[in-house]
């Protein structure tokens, strides 16, 4: 679809109340929203959220959604059968979600969880898919330990970001088992919350990483129920695309497909 067709569309879905009646449809489930910057600038990152339209999609999410958390040990907090839920996450660990995420997030308490890359930990540096583009810097533990100590949750989004589907499963564990490590490195507690990088992987891959996870994240459309293990995740790219992509009035005109479809 044109990009502006797209964005007329959801603004008509807006407009005239589509989303508040899917929102009414699917009160009780879970719609799981991914995040990566939050940056004035989408030069380096076309996903990127300004400062200003993260604050506008928290407050519409604070007057129409019931935002929750999930502990790191893959627990709900707060879910409501009333509302549609939202869980929050950011993806990639990039400096500015602690510098201009947090200080949002807890003007409007709420909870998100932050998904990192273990090798970036120490140094704060970019990602190896950046090719060390500075912009793209990561949060050092200092920081992390922060955002844990503001209640936010921390996963493991691989040790090294590397695209799953190239990887046998001596390396998907280690994979697994390092960077959970990492993780209880800066917080003392285990994790059990992993988002495959980009979403890629194979089916048989996350048999395997339930060993180690209680909650698995894909990137995908779809919303999800309380016991489900592997969640689907919209990525947020406008406001008005996150307004039909939480409400699920986005899964009607783009379906979700079954997980054996999604995965190559």
């Amino acid at each position: 679809m044109n990009v502006l067709l797209r964005k007329f569309v959801f603004i008509l879905l807006e407009l005239f109340q589509v989303n508040r009646l899917f929102r009414i449809w699917n009160a009780g489930k879970i719609r799981v929203l991914l995040y990566h910057n939050i940056a004035e600038d989408r030069t380096h990152f076309k996903n990127a959220i300004s400062r200003d339209a993260f604050e506008h999609q928290l407050r519409y999410l604070s007057r129409y959604c019931n935002v929750v958390g999930l502990t790191a040990d893959g627990k709900w907090a707060g879910l409501s059968d009333s509302k549609l839920n939202v869980l929050l996450t950011f993806d990639d660990g990039f400096e500015n979600n602690f510098t201009e995420a947090l200080p949002l997030l807890e003007k409007y308490r709420f909870k998100a969880c932050f998904f990192i890359i273990g090798s970036c930990v120490a140094t704060g540096s970019p990602p190896v898919f950046t090719n060390g583009t500075a912009v793209y810097q990561t949060m050092k533990k200092e920081a992390l330990q922060k955002l844990a100590a503001a209640g936010m949750s921390l996963g493991s989004h691989s040790q090294t970001h590397r695209d799953f589907r190239l990887l046998n499963d001596a390396e998907v564990e280690a994979e697994a088992v390092t960077s959970q490590q990492t993780v209880q490195s800066i917080t003392g507690n285990t994790s059990r919350l992993f988002a495959f990088p980009w979403g890629h992987h194979k089916i048989e891959q996350v048999d395997l990483l339930k060993r180690y996870y209680s909650k698995i994240f894909l990137v995908s459309h779809g919303l999800n129920r309380r016991d489900d293990v592997v969640l689907s995740r919209n990525e947020v790219d406008s406001s008005v695309q996150m307004f039909a992509a939480t409400s699920g009035s986005l899964d009607f005109f783009a379906p979700r497909r079954s997980l054996r479809d999604r995965v190559k």
